[in-house]
């Protein structure tokens, strides 16, 4: 997968056990997302229905 650079700006409020992240600048939208470990898991909601991107902490 190539690299993206997506730049969005918001707010993000806890919601239960997720994140609730609703930017008011960029092309993000909302999305939830969930801590997991050393992971985060962001689920946006697009025309293809909710597809979840796992970003991971390196270094």
């Amino acid at each position: 997968m190539p690299q993206m650079d997506i730049s969005c700006g918001g707010a993000v409020e806890a919601s239960g056990d997720h994140l609730a992240l609703s930017s008011t600048s960029g092309p993000c939208g909302a999305m939830k997302a969930k801590v997991s470990g050393q992971r985060i898991d962001l689920t946006v909601s697009g025309d293809k229905g909710d597809q979840t991107l796992s970003l991971t902490r390196t270094g």
